[in-house]
Parts: C-alpha cells; sequence; structure tokens
C-alpha cells in the first residue's frame, strides 16, 4: 500500500489520507520559560524574585552561615542556560573568581537542553553546597592578589 496518496502538496509532497496535522510536541520558548519558573519555585518556597529574570535561593549551611544563589534567566533562557551566582563571596571549587557557579558542578547545568528541570539542576547544586559548604569571605586567590597589590603601592 502506498504511505502518500491524494494530491500534492507545497514542495511536491503527497499529504498523507485522512492525516490530522501533526503535533509538534514542543512547548514554546514562553511556556517552557514559565513552566521552569515554576520549578524553581515548587522546589524553594523560600525562592525571591528579583524580576521576571531574576530570582534569589537563600541557603543555610550546616554552620547556620547563609549564602545566596542568585538565578539569572538570559533572554534566550530556556535554550540557553541559566546563569548561577553565589553571594557573598565564597571560596568553593564549584564557583569560580567571579563568584559564578562553574558549569561542572552539574551535568544539567553543563549539558543544558531546554527540557532539563531548572528546579532540580538548582536543588541538585544547593545540595552539594551544603553538603560540602563553602568558606565563607575573600576567596584566598583574591586575597592573594590583594596583598601582592599593596606590596607593590609605594
Amino acid at each position: 500500500e502506498p504511505l502518500f496518496a491524494g494530491r500534492p502538496v507545497a514542495g511536491g509532497r503527497r499529504s498523507r489520507v485522512g492525516a490530522q496535522p501533526r503535533p509538534t510536541g514542543a512547548m514554546s520558548n514562553a511556556k517552557l520559560r514559565n513552566k521552569q519558573i515554576e520549578s524553581l519555585k515548587q522546589y524553594f518556597t523560600n525562592l525571591k524574585t528579583l524580576s521576571k529574570d531574576v530570582y534569589e535561593v537563600p541557603v543555610v549551611l550546616p554552620d547556620r552561615k547563609h549564602i545566596t544563589l542568585r538565578v539569572t534567566l538570559p533572554p534566550a533562557f530556556p535554550t540557553s542556560p541559566p546563569q548561577l551566582r553565589v553571594y557573598p563571596q565564597v571560596t568553593h571549587r564549584l564557583v569560580d573568581e567571579q563568584m559564578c557557579v562553574r558549569p561542572d558542578a552539574s551535568s544539567k547545568l553543563a549539558n543544558w537542553v531546554r527540557n532539563n528541570s531548572l528546579g532540580k539542576m538548582v536543588h541538585s547544586i544547593v545540595q552539594k553546597l551544603v553538603v560540602e559548604p563553602p568558606r565563607i569571605g575573600v576567596p584566598a586567590h583574591a586575597a592573594a592578589r590583594t596583598m601582592a597589590h599593596l606590596a607593590a603601592v609605594p
């Protein structure tokens, strides 16, 4: 039996007999963006909304000190990955000199695809920061740079 029959459609293809329009299954970026934000709110009931693109997750460490993980959604989100930054300054293997969470902090961040759960990914990073708490304060590399600069000033 032929798979296609009937009259040709655009591009010279023939329509499938009795075919219904195929659902794309792809959610629009705007809807998926909203769904991602909702997943973040579900994981973190204490989430602070600073703007439609910036959210803060308060984190209490085992020593009762507090840090904040700021989640910034770039204009191309959810196609582009979120940006994660830690406040105040800390020293931790998952955080770079600019206080940005390194992509290798989570395989879901390193290999971001639009259908990853933002809430689940951020939760996994927060758990890593709680299990292996950062040292709060000026990072050692920044302190060393500052001391070298001060020593060079006459």
